[in-house]
């Protein structure tokens, strides 16, 4: 076997184990407990702002529910895209 083709062996498995975290992650994201999260978040801010920002609390408010959203949004394949239920090699 030349390095050539343990080079390109590897490659293609990085890009298959790549495509197949996208993939379950992406799955995870649809489970109810993070509909649940995201919608909860999104009410919070849509509450913040029916009402009104008018103090520095509502303004802390505003924040929390935002990084609360930013956060149910990065989560589905884990940081920098890895999954975290795997071990890695």
């Amino acid at each position: 076997m030349t390095s050539n083709s343990v080079s390109k062996s590897a490659k293609d498995e990085v890009r298959l184990a790549s495509s197949h975290t996208l993939r379950t992650g992406w799955r995870k994201s649809l489970t109810m407990e993070w509909l649940g999260q995201t919608a909860a978040s999104l009410f919070w801010i849509a509450s913040v702002l029916t009402y009104g920002v008018t103090s520095n609390g509502d303004w802390l408010q505003l924040f929390a529910a935002t990084s609360w959203f930013a956060a149910n949004i990065a989560s589905p394949t884990g940081p920098f895209g890895r999954r975290t239920d795997t071990p890695s090699r």
